[in-house]
């Protein structure tokens, strides 16, 4: 699945599946509480070596942050 954002940076978060920050931040936007379990599902971003899993959280914490107003994001 290819899915992109154009305010976000095209580099790479998932170097095993080469998934880029724009990817997952455009699969985050999609689903209602996104984790990185959902992000995987969505993108494959997570689902090889796991060493990506701190930046996606971190990735979608600020993106939470930006929408503080949202009821339904959780990070897990």
């Amino acid at each position: 699945m290819s899915l992109t954002v154009s305010n976000c940076t095209d580099e790479i978060v998932c170097r095993c599946l080469q998934v880029s920050e724009a990817e997952i931040k455009t699969a985050a936007d999609l689903t209602e509480g996104p984790t990185v379990r959902c992000i995987g599902r969505l993108t494959g971003a997570g689902t090889g070596c796991t060493a990506c899993h701190r930046r996606i959280r971190s990735l979608l914490a600020d993106q939470c942050a930006a929408a503080s107003s949202s009821p339904t994001c959780v990070i897990r």
